[in-house]
C-alpha cells in the first residue's frame, strides 16, 4: 500500500510547527457511509492529537516513533509533517532527522533532511559499546584504544591511542571532518 497523498495528510490533520504536534481535523459528512460513523468519529477524534508512540522496528535500541494510521498503514509522523509543510515528493531519497535525537520531538526546527547514512551518523551510542564513547574499542593485544569511523559504507582507521582521552578526542575530530553537523558525542 502506497503512503497517502500530501494532500489527504492536509485534509485530515492540523500541524502546530511550534509544538511538533498532528491534531486530527473535523471529519466531513461525505467521508462516512452513515451519519453515525460520522458523528461518532468526529466526537471521538476531532480535534484530538494524531499518532501514538509505537515501536519502530527499524529503529536502533528499542526506540519509538510518533506514528500515524492511515487507511491502515502507519507512517512516521516526521514523514507526514515533513510533506505537509514541503509539499509531496520533497523526501526525494532522503527521510526526516530528528536533530536533537528525540524521535518525539516533530517541532519544524528539529527536522531535517538526511540520507540514510547521514541518519547513521546522527546516531546516539549503543547499549554494548564498553568504551562509553562512539566508535572506540579497547585492543587488548597491544592494551591501547582503537578508535575507528564509518564512511560511506566503510570503516576508517583513525588511530590507536594510549588513554581514553586522546581516543575520544580523535573521534570527535574524525566526525566532524568526515560526519560536519550530522556527528554526534555525547554532550553535543
Amino acid at each position: 500500500m502506497e503512503t497517502p497523498h500530501v494532500l489527504y495528510f492536509n485534509h485530515c490533520l492540523i500541524y502546530d510547527p511550534l509544538t511538533g504536534i498532528l491534531k486530527w481535523r473535523p471529519r466531513h459528512r461525505d467521508q462516512f457511509v452513515s451519519d453515525d460513523l460520522y458523528k461518532a468519529w468526529n466526537a471521538r477524534w476531532a480535534g484530538r492529537v494524531a499518532g501514538a508512540n509505537r515501536p519502530d522496528k527499524r529503529r536502533p535500541l528499542g526506540r519509538c516513533c510518533v506514528m500515524v494510521l492511515f487507511n491502515g498503514k502507519r507512517v512516521g509522523a516526521h514523514r507526514v509533517i515533513w510533506e505537509m509543510v514541503h509539499g509531496e515528493g520533497s523526501l526525494g531519497t532522503s527521510s526526516p532527522d530528528h536533530i536533537n535525537l528525540d524521535p518525539w520531538d516533530n517541532r519544524l526546527q528539529n527536522l531535517r533532511l538526511a540520507t540514510k547514512a547521514q541518519n547513521q551518523h546522527n546516531h546516539p551510542i549503543y547499549r554494548n559499546n564498553t568504551s562509553g564513547v562512539k566508535g572506540v574499542s579497547w585492543d587488548s593485544s597491544c592494551q591501547q584504544f582503537d578508535v575507528r569511523i564509518g564512511v560511506n559504507g566503510k570503516k576508517v582507521f583513525v588511530g590507536k591511542f594510549r588513554s581514553i582521552e586522546e581516543a575520544a578526542t580523535a573521534r570527535r575530530q574524525a566526525e566532524l571532518l568526515y560526519h560536519g553537523d550530522f556527528s554526534r558525542t555525547p554532550g553535543t
